[in-house]
């Protein structure tokens, strides 16, 4: 479905307080977020890099944003809107299985840092299952698993034959991530979240793996939107991304990339969106 253009979609949080104990029952970790914009899609920026120093929440926030976990305060409160016109919104109880189900399925994408591949499947099996469970023929499944991979490795059909019929074990840590990604968004999710994609390897590799993301982007641009967490200083500037949101001091705040350094600003309005 089309949508108008620069017609904005995302997410918004309101009210939320994240609190972590020690075995002693003491705070060691707090993140407030009174309210936050994240409404983003529609063509002006669909990918937004999510940063802040170690143990800050990064992690935590894009859970919370995915609906891996739920948000504890009372008045707390997380909003989806998405661009075929679907809005869903949940409290500290979650979402509710039927909304959570439709999420999963249609909207949401995951990748992580630990490539998420079983162990005990094929790579072929590892693509398919998703589409399978999802109603897709099996013929089908295996024809698009096929294509993504050819599609990865730069056209190389007969490397692409033989990488469907290896294991996880049989695999480099590149070609790993490659394949996690093509796990994450071989349903045609219209929102991805990484979590550190590209935190463990080296810089070649790191760029053939953001490339893949940019790619995907670029298919459907007004359609989809990227959600990662990084360490990656240059990460903004390398995947044309001038606004991230920094997660430091106990909550998230925009930013913008200035002439020299970031400058945190209050809500997307004020980020040039």
């Amino acid at each position: 479905m089309s949508i108008e253009e620069h017609k904005t979609w995302g997410p918004q949080v309101e009210a939320v307080d994240l609190v972590r104990k020690n075995s002693h029952g003491e705070i060691s970790f707090n993140l407030s977020v009174d309210y936050l914009d994240m409404r983003i899609g529609g063509g002006k920026l669909n990918r937004l890099p999510i940063m802040g120093p170690s143990g800050a929440g990064k992690s935590t926030l894009l859970n919370l944003l995915s609906c891996i976990s739920f948000p504890l305060s009372p008045n707390a409160k997380v909003t989806w809107r998405f661009p075929d016109g679907y809005k869903c919104s949940w409290g500290n109880h979650g979402p509710g299985r039927e909304i959570l189900l439709q999420l999963r399925k249609k909207y949401f994408g995951y990748a992580f840092q630990t490539a998420s591949l079983q162990p005990h499947l094929t790579i072929k099996e590892n693509l398919t299952y998703g589409l399978e469970n999802s109603g897709v023929p099996k013929k089908m499944a295996v024809d698009k698993a096929f294509e993504s991979l050819v599609s990865v490795f730069g056209g190389d059909e007969a490397r692409a034959k033989d990488m469907m019929g290896r294991y996880e074990t049989e695999v480099s840590g590149g070609e790993r991530q490659r394949i996690s990604l093509l796990q994450a968004f071989i349903r045609d999710p219209c929102v991805l979240f990484a979590d550190e994609p590209t935190g463990s390897l080296d810089k070649v590799t790191r760029g053939d793996v953001m490339g893949l993301l940019q790619d995907w982007l670029a298919e459907k641009p007004e359609e989809r939107l990227l959600f990662w967490v990084t360490h990656h200083e240059s990460d903004p500037k390398d995947n044309n991304a001038n606004r991230r949101l920094y997660v430091g001091d106990g909550t998230a705040n925009w930013q913008k990339m200035g002439a020299k350094d970031w400058t945190t600003v209050d809500g997307i309005k004020e980020a040039g969106l």
